[in-house]
Formats: structure tokens, C-alpha cells, sequence
């Protein structure tokens, strides 16, 4: 997988409840799942990425970029223990490089109806902000 242009992936999600964790295959039995990625920057071999979700399972993005070999840094669960490890080392990485910047209400009926086609953003916390700076930019 290139992760240099814009990306839609699609697979199917298997939740296994005794581990909490999901399982992405690209194809057999369980709930298809479809996640854009739209790369932002490229350096040293991680890449900053933009995530859309067209469909919304629990751990959806940590379990579909792990899929294709990109894990979020800081990810226990999905990630690379070696690189996480190093990581909190030299950055002093705590948690998921996994933020919700932005929520787009696209549901016209149902109690949350009075925000279709809001959009809802957040800045990135201060930890967040300060690795992307030093990988990013």
C-alpha cells in the first residue's frame, strides 16, 4: 500500500470481544468497512494523515491502518511495540497519535438532526502538537 496519494480502503471487520480487539481482512464474513486516508506529510517513514470514516466501527482506524502496515504511533493495542517503545523514549510518547480534529454531523433524521452539516473542530492537544512539530514540520 502507497500512502502518497488518497486512499479509500475497504475490508471486513471482525470484533473479537474476549481480546477487545478487530480484526481487518480483505475479504470473508463479518461488517464491511470502508476508511479514506488522505496523506499530509511523509517524513523519515512515518506519514501524517487526515482519516474519514464512511463507516464507524469501534476501533475502525487503528485496526485498518495496522491492516495495511501504517499503525498509529503510540497504539498499544494495533501498533509496533519496538517503534512505540523508542519513540516514548526520544519524544516522551504517552498515547495514541489519534486525534478527532474535526466531527461532521451527516445524519438528517434522528435526535442529532439539528447539527446536519455542522462541522464540530477541535485544535490538537498540546502533546499531539508538539510531536507532529518535531516529525512534521
Amino acid at each position: 500500500m502507497n500512502l502518497k496519494r488518497i486512499s479509500t480502503l475497504k475490508g471486513v471487520l471482525v470484533k473479537d470481544a474476549k481480546s477487545n480487539k478487530a480484526v481487518i481482512s480483505d475479504k470473508g464474513t463479518g461488517s464491511p468497512v470502508e476508511t479514506r486516508v488522505r496523506p499530509l506529510a511523509v517524513v523519515k517513514g512515518y506519514t501524517f494523515c487526515e482519516v474519514e470514516l464512511v463507516t464507524g466501527k469501534t476501533h475502525q482506524i487503528r485496526a485498518h491502518l495496522s491492516h495495511i502496515g501504517y499503525p498509529i504511533i503510540g497504539d498499544v493495542k494495533y501498533g509496533d511495540e519496538k517503534i512505540n517503545k523508542a519513540l516514548r523514549q526520544r519524544y516522551g510518547i504517552k498515547r495514541q497519535m489519534l486525534h478527532a480534529y474535526a466531527v461532521t454531523f451527516m445524519a438528517d433524521k434522528g435526535s442529532l438532526s439539528v447539527y446536519y452539516g455542522q462541522t464540530f473542530k477541535a485544535p490538537y492537544p498540546r502533546d499531539f502538537d508538539r510531536i507532529k512539530k518535531k516529525l512534521f514540520d
